[in-house]
């Protein structure tokens, strides 16, 4: 395998070197943002936050933090293990820290959008509710579309572990940045363009039709963070909320994009992703104006991730070597 950042010379070498660099500390300040934007409303929207239960998260993120730090101390912070465990100690930490974003933010008392996501579908002759209910009537099992649907974590996840031991530090750091940096932006959306999504006025044979909680998952802890006088958020159950815009097409391209170095696997990693993105409507609920959203918001954010690794220096992004 040619790693097409590290080829030609060691100009090229420094310059991914400070790409990666950039790339980190841009994450880590999507961290702090992140961080910021869940604690300061969180006073004045009633919410509290308690730290029962949280134990395994926080070793988790102690071993993958602590190791890392360890090994940029002694020098080691390019070495692979190095490189997985800060990447995906930090890509933990902002995630979950902007899942408590999502949570707070329905608290802000903003009108649900539901009735303008809906009026935006049907300007342009779509109907996310009419596609489900058709593909609820078909009689099949959809259960391995429900299985496509919650595959996108672990996509995540394989592929920064699967990046670092193969040593595509680079993209490695690209796909940490823009999934910490576009998580944190559904969720800031959040606060003025809440939704319950498609489902909430769909037909209950519709839903029966579908597998357990297809569409309806997060309707009661909507209806809970909106209504309740105090709202007690435990930090290792923290349920991001976001239906406007779609993060789970934000994933899928961000796993396609990841992989298209790669001849041998850019199409099935695509092909896959493309049924997670067609996953996002009967089995999360989404309209169609949500997957468009998350494709534009994955696109304004990936030409910004290009100028934050670039710098003064010439990166070449996305025209890597094929496997040889």
């Amino acid at each position: 395998m040619t790693a097409w950042y590290s080829t030609t010379s060691d100009e090229e070498d420094a310059a991914a070197d400070l790409a990666c660099e950039r790339l980190r500390l841009a994450s880590l300040l999507t961290i702090v943002v992140a961080l910021t934007a869940a604690a300061i409303p969180a006073g004045w929207l009633g919410v509290r936050w308690s730290v029962a239960g949280s134990a395994s998260a926080a070793l988790s993120l102690a071993v993958l933090l602590g190791a890392s730090l360890r090994l940029r101390s002694a020098g080691l912070a390019t070495t692979r293990i190095a490189t997985f465990s800060e990447i995906f100690g930090i890509a933990l930490l902002g995630g979950l820290l902007s899942a408590a974003v999502a949570m707070v933010a329905l608290r802000s008392g903003a009108p649900m959008a539901d009735p303008w996501l809906k009026s935006a579908d049907s300007t342009f002759g779509l109907s996310a509710q009419a596609l489900v209910a058709g593909i609820a009537g078909l009689g099949f099992s959809l259960e391995p579309l429900h299985l496509i649907y919650h595959s996108s974590f672990p996509q995540i996840a394989g592929t920064i572990l699967l990046l670092s031991l193969l040593g595509r530090r680079l993209e490695a750091w690209r796909l940490c940045f823009l999934f910490l940096v576009t998580l944190l932006s559904c969720a800031l959306i959040s606060f003025a363009i809440p939704a319950y999504g498609s489902f909430v006025d769909a037909a209950p044979s519709t839903i029966a039709a579908l597998p357990a909680g297809a569409g309806t998952f997060a309707f009661g802890t909507v209806d809970q963070l909106r209504q309740a006088g105090v709202a007690i958020l435990a930090i290792h159950d923290l349920e991001g909320v976001i239906t406007f815009p779609s993060f789970h097409t934000i994933m899928a391209l961000l796993v396609v994009q990841a992989w298209w170095w790669n001849r041998f696997l850019r199409l099935p990693v695509l092909g896959w992703n493309l049924a997670v993105i067609f996953s996002t409507l009967p089995m999360g609920g989404h309209y169609f104006v949500d997957l468009v959203a998350g494709a534009l918001l994955w696109l304004a954010w990936d030409g910004i991730a290009d100028r934050v690794g670039k710098g003064s220096v010439s990166v070449r992004w996305g025209r890597a070597a094929a496997v040889t």
